[in-house]
């Protein structure tokens, strides 16, 4: 992205997760993987920008992304989706909290929340996406889940039930939007790019990079 190539990429996953892999539709098997990484056609799909960074599929904040990216994938088989995001809570005074503005669409939002998630895949961190239904991957739009901060056990557990449930447009802890921009503000807050530390920043603007890459898969 950053010299402007324009060539396709063939794509061979290794590692644990492999989120974008299992969007792209790769095989668990490795041979498989390789016929499909070098034999199979090419699609473009979109990119995000962060500032002047880039990611794949997403962009997190939140002591809660901190867990999905720490916790062994056998204890997120074990408990499921997200309920293992309980391992790293014990009260909800463990959760931090940020104060955010976003500004997407000419839409603003302002409020305290505990999780963002900025997302183009069919999973996250190994567990399903919650709006998994909306991802199309060259559509120029990211699905955008923002988790307001609990103030209660009660809170709480309405967040891990209705996520549990896959169950999150009507309930009261939750923004979803769907947009190909925007901006967040708020104190210095540390943010996850595709499972990696991105860095820590006031202002970011997050930007769909539309049908960017080309890629050989699926």
């Amino acid at each position: 992205m950053e010299i402007g190539c324009d060539l396709p990429i063939g794509y061979l996953p290794v590692g644990s997760t492999n989120d974008f892999a299992r969007t792209l539709g790769f095989s668990s098997d490795f041979t498989e993987i390789l016929k499909q990484s070098c034999m199979s056609a090419e699609r473009r799909i979109d990119i995000g920008k962060f500032n002047d960074q880039y990611f794949v599929y997403v962009a997190a904040f939140g002591s809660l992304a901190e867990v999905s990216y720490s916790t062994p994938q056998w204890t997120k088989n074990i408990l499921g989706h997200f309920a293992y995001l309980l391992k790293g809570i014990q009260k909800v005074t463990d959760i931090k909290s940020y104060s955010l503005t976003i500004v997407y669409d000419g839409k603003i939002e302002k409020g305290e929340f505990c999780i963002g998630l900025v997302m183009n895949s069919l999973s996250i961190g190994g567990f399903k996406n919650p709006v998994s239904q909306d991802v199309v991957l060259d559509d120029g739009l990211f699905e955008v889940l923002l988790i307001r901060t609990p103030q209660s056990l009660n809170e709480l557990q309405q967040i891990i039930v209705s996520l549990l449930g896959q169950k999150i447009y009507e309930e009261k802890m939750f923004i979803y939007i769907q947009t190909g921009n925007l901006k967040v503000e708020s104190d210095l807050m540390e943010w996850t790019l595709d499972g990696e530390f991105g860095g820590a920043a006031q202002k970011i603007e997050i930007s769909n990079c539309r049908q960017a890459l080309r890629i050989i898969s699926s």
